[in-house]
């Protein structure tokens, strides 16, 4: 079905590129998302409505009274503005897993600036915040807080019900331009167009986004791939997805100014704001292509976060997990993260069902300075890397349960290693090594095993040493022990199918020597797990 609406769209393009399909405003029009003034959307002003039932039969009226429609439409209702008010996380899931609905965070119906986040000065101190869309005229709500904003005559809006295909069959083209000019002119909102030398007025054009965000170590902006981004003009919108250049052609086209609009989720994830709120990044209405240079608040965190769930989830994570198996995270089961604005680690809460993200992931380190995209990256791989060892196991968490905490962290690790250590080795043009890979760090004390130099011992490198060409015996000392490493030549792939039957560090071993017959490397695999079996 999509590529019929895909093929129709480019279809439509080709039509109109033949008279003129020139942007309102042809240069890109860039804004950058980059201080605490950016975080919050603020309503600039309320707008009368020109899609509301009572507003198109006024331009009706005038229109006859001026002699410009001889026709009389009948204008009824062929959709609903309405808000939902989830009254708990279970209700707030229902309306994010109905894939039916398009839901804002903020009014549909005002003029509002950039930002991330809409407060309703009537909600403070509610979990939940009003989400408003645009539904069929005969629409029933899954929840119980619902309200009807407006009756919406909208005849050209494919979606929904008998009213509006009826509506679509009992006006004409010519009468509905005339009739959707007019009530935007009397309710304010007129559009403003310009006229070629020809005489034509511009067309309608297909809107395009540019999506990038800054990274601390790479020191430019990249960027962002798989972004849903949406182009609204009051209840019509339209969305496209970035690709790798960071580039978003919207599927749809306009015939003004639009609002942008980020939503941070994907078919496997959602990015939340806190707790259960969905992430969104929103742009001004502008007459022109929009290039979101993201460089600071809660946006930069989501745009990481993103990065790594779509490295992980369709990128190159160097086997990390079985992709064909992705429609194991699909609506209920997506990867809910939640990104918090302190500070914190990253936490795995282990489970796929319940309403609660899955995932947390803090802004700040423990001293209040804030993360670096590389390692809110990095934090991110390694806590997916918890969900695909989960959901790879015979019986999910049941059979995870099982699994020693030194086992399931060390993968978790070596994921965040090596997946981390490739997209930035990419990034930067050279060979590069993510430095948070504990193993200078990671040496038992001669005198108590059960402590280590440095950190948990149950984030050991044990599945490094057995992909790297790194020997760390040589931090060896006087007071600490470290793993005599000659073993190489592991991928991640290898190692993540004997996950599901890996339970001790004992089972690693003998699963491990199974993949190999040399009597070398299985005489040093057999060292390199001597250091590794003295842990208490």
């Amino acid at each position: 079905m999509k590529k019929i609406v895909y093929l129709i769209a480019f279809m439509a393009f080709a039509f109109v590129s033949c008279e003129t399909n020139e942007m309102p405003n042809e240069t890109p029009i860039e804004s950058n998302l980059n201080t605490n003034a950016d975080l919050i959307i603020h309503i600039v002003k309320k707008l009368e409505n020109p899609y509301s039932v009572t507003n198109m039969r006024k331009a009706q009226m005038k229109l006859q009274q001026e002699g410009l429609m001889r026709t009389d439409v009948n204008i009824q209702a062929t959709h609903l503005y309405v808000r939902f008010l989830p009254k708990d996380s279970a209700d707030f899931e229902t309306l994010m897993n109905d894939t039916s609905l398009e839901l804002f965070s903020y009014p549909l119906d005002c003029e509002l600036t950039a930002g991330e986040k809409y407060i309703d000065s009537t909600l403070l101190g509610n979990q939940f915040t009003w989400l408003y869309t645009r539904v069929p005229v005969d629409f029933v709500s899954p929840v119980s807080n619902y309200e009807i904003l407006e009756d919406l005559y909208l005849p050209t809006e494919t979606t929904g019900s008998q009213q509006a295909r009826q509506a679509m069959k009992s006006i004409n083209t010519d009468n509905w331009k005339l009739l959707e000019r007019k009530s935007l002119e009397l309710t304010g909102n007129a559009l403003q167009t310009t006229t070629q030398p020809s005489g034509m007025q511009k067309a309608r054009w297909w809107p395009q986004v540019t999506i990038n965000v800054f990274d601390d170590l790479v020191g430019k902006f990249i960027p962002v791939e798989g972004v849903t981004v949406l182009a609204r003009w009051w209840f019509n919108w339209e969305s496209g997805i970035t690709n790798s250049q960071g580039i978003a052609k919207i599927s749809g086209s306009f015939g003004g100014k639009v609002n942008y609009h980020i939503k941070w989720d994907a078919d496997y994830w959602s990015i939340r704001d806190g707790a259960f709120e969905q992430a969104y990044s929103n742009n001004p209405s502008q007459s022109g292509n929009w290039v979101a240079n993201i460089d600071g608040g809660k946006s930069k965190a989501y745009a990481h976060v993103h990065r790594a769930c779509w490295t992980m989830f369709y990128g190159d994570n160097l086997g990390a997990s079985d992709q064909s198996k992705n429609d194991r995270f699909i609506l209920e089961n997506r990867q809910k993260i939640s990104v918090y604005d302190n500070q914190g680690t990253g936490i795995n809460y282990g489970a796929n069902w319940f309403v609660f993200s899955q995932i947390s992931i803090h802004m700040k380190e423990d001293d209040g300075t804030l993360r670096t995209s590389e390692d809110v990256y990095a934090t991110t791989i390694h806590e997916l890397a918890h969900s695909f060892h989960i959901m790879d196991m015979d019986v999910d968490l049941a059979s995870y349960a099982f699994v020693g905490k030194l086992i399931y962290e060390s993968w978790a690790s070596a994921v965040d290693w090596a997946v981390t250590s490739k997209e930035y080795g990419r990034l930067k043009g050279y060979s590069y090594n993510y430095s948070d890979n504990k193993q200078s760090k990671w040496g038992l004390l001669k005198t108590d095993y059960s402590k280590i130099y440095y950190g948990d011992k149950a984030y050991s490198p044990v599945f490094i040493d057995l992909m790297d060409n790194l020997n760390q015996v040589e931090f060896s000392s006087s007071l600490y022990e470290y793993p005599n490493d000659n073993v190489t030549g592991f991928t991640l792939s290898e190692l993540s199918g004997i996950l599901r039957k890996t339970f001790t560090l004992n089972g690693l071993k003998t699963n491990v020597k199974a993949l190999r017959t040399d009597e070398t490397t299985l005489s040093n695999i057999d060292k390199l797990f001597e250091t590794y079996e003295k842990v208490k």
